[in-house]
């Protein structure tokens, strides 16, 4: 959400602020100093991104937002019921997290901040793509304890993948 980038946005900022203050103390170890201006360099980056406004239009397929909202369940460690317990809410908050995306996407649009339509069109081939895409995970729960908040989870994230792709190609 718009809350959301936001909120990155002022982490950066004072983790940049921090990083200065270790540096003003002296790194004094060469690997310390590297991995300063390492992380200098990326933070810096990062800033400028949100300085411009660019996560309002941030619509990148294949591996963007949409892909990581799809992984953070997909990727979800399994193995006793509470742990499935964990990947159904997360399923069942997909719908959320990409409706919380589209608000920043309108929220750019109203600011004239559109990505290309290009890229609109792909991310709806990509949201169609993830329709079902859970299935097999729900099916490889064996139990039946967590399988009905599994499924009506999965179903809830189909149609949050399927209101998206409307979104985008709309």
């Amino acid at each position: 959400s718009v809350d959301g980038y936001a909120a990155r946005a002022d982490a950066v900022r004072s983790t940049l602020a921090e990083l200065a203050t270790l540096e003003a103390g002296g790194l004094t170890a060469e690997p310390d100093r590297r991995a300063a201006a390492y992380l200098r360099e990326r933070l810096e980056a990062q800033a400028a991104w949100y300085e411009l406004d660019e996560p309002l239009r941030d619509l990148r397929a294949l591996f963007g937002t949409m892909h990581g909202v799809h992984d953070s369940a997909a990727l979800l460690p399994r193995g006793d019921d509470d742990r499935w317990r964990n990947v159904a809410a997360r399923l069942a908050a997909v719908p959320r997290m990409l409706a919380g995306w589209q608000e920043t996407l309108d929220a750019g649009l109203a600011r004239g901040l559109a990505a290309a339509r290009r890229q609109a069109v792909e991310g709806a081939v990509q949201a169609d793509s993830y329709i079902g895409s859970h299935d097999e995970l729900v099916r490889s729960y064996l139990d039946a304890l967590v399988a009905a908040d599994l499924a009506r989870a999965a179903r809830a994230a189909d149609d949050g993948y399927a209101k998206l792709a409307r979104y985008l190609r709309e």
